[in-house]
């Protein structure tokens, strides 16, 4: 008797081992597991956010320190010969004209004397274009076929080898710092404060290679030239203390972009000139 009880209790457990889960089980165990995995996720989330937040600001913070960089290195390479050696001023794509600014305003156009009667434009507005492109290449000394991948005579070349193709490159887009060189003789007279006329282009290229970037933009707007000595107009027209001037440094705010949003900012950095450079 005692026997059989036991293996009837057996027999009945084991039936009750097999008959599997409850549909009221279920729904409570993945209602517990979701007050679980929404509990971690609160708190690991703001952790991520604040990761990827510090790493996309250091990123900008890097991108910032590079174009600082390239444009100090720039103005040290200014020949300063007059006040006018260095000037602001703004580019406007649809007459491809570069209109200088008063000194006392703002630029997103850094416009540098250089040596053997030429000039040199820093600017992140200016989009290098395939008009660009054959200017270049038809004041090209020694007649050369670009070649892609191959290095020509100039720095164009190097961006692209075909003219079509500018149009579309990234690198050659607004938002990446760009330098744009002139004849001097031709496009800057001595004085002339109606603007660069862009018909005698010399050369185009960027400080450094898209990959530097990695999907950040940047803007910077130049201001605040400062001079040797103080000066004052009379009657409209530079004094001889003015015209004795020579610029020190420029000022330039900076600002990094990702996907149109700000992420990092500098501002009133200042860019000095080299003046053992000065001449005149």
């Amino acid at each position: 008797m005692i026997r059989g009880l036991s293996r009837k209790n057996l027999i009945r457990n084991m039936r009750k081992a097999n008959r599997g889960t409850t549909l009221v089980e279920l729904i409570v165990t993945f209602t517990l597991l979701m007050i679980l995995m929404g509990s971690l996720i609160s708190v690991i989330m703001p952790t991520v956010n604040i990761y990827k937040d510090t790493k996309s600001r250091n990123r900008a913070q890097f991108v910032a320190d590079s174009v600082v960089q390239a444009i100090r290195s720039e103005c040290a390479g200014a020949a300063i010969s007059s006040r006018t050696s260095v000037r602001l001023g703004s580019y406007d794509a649809a007459s491809d004209t570069i209109t200088i600014s008063n000194p006392d305003e703002r630029g997103a156009a850094l416009i540098l004397e250089r040596s053997g009667g030429y000039s040199e434009m820093l600017s992140t507005e200016y989009v290098i274009t395939p008009t660009d492109w054959n200017a270049v290449y038809a004041n090209e000394s020694e007649t050369k076929t670009p070649v892609i991948n191959e290095m020509a005579s100039k720095a164009i070349y190097r961006l692209s080898g075909e003219a079509e193709a500018l149009s579309s490159m990234p690198e050659c887009g607004e938002g990446y710092l760009h330098y744009a060189y002139y004849k001097s003789e031709d496009n800057i007279p001595s004085g002339s404060e109606s603007g660069i006329e862009a018909e005698a282009k010399y050369d185009f290229t960027n400080a450094f290679s898209e990959a530097v970037y990695d999907g950040y933009t940047v803007s910077v707007i130049f201001h605040d030239i400062e001079y040797t000595a103080a000066g004052s107009t009379s009657g409209g027209k530079m004094s001889d203390l003015e015209e004795n001037q020579r610029p020190c440094f420029v000022k330039a705010d900076i600002y990094i972009y990702l996907g149109g949003e700000q992420k990092y900012q500098r501002l009133n950095v200042v860019f000095p000139f080299n003046m053992d450079n000065v001449s005149g």
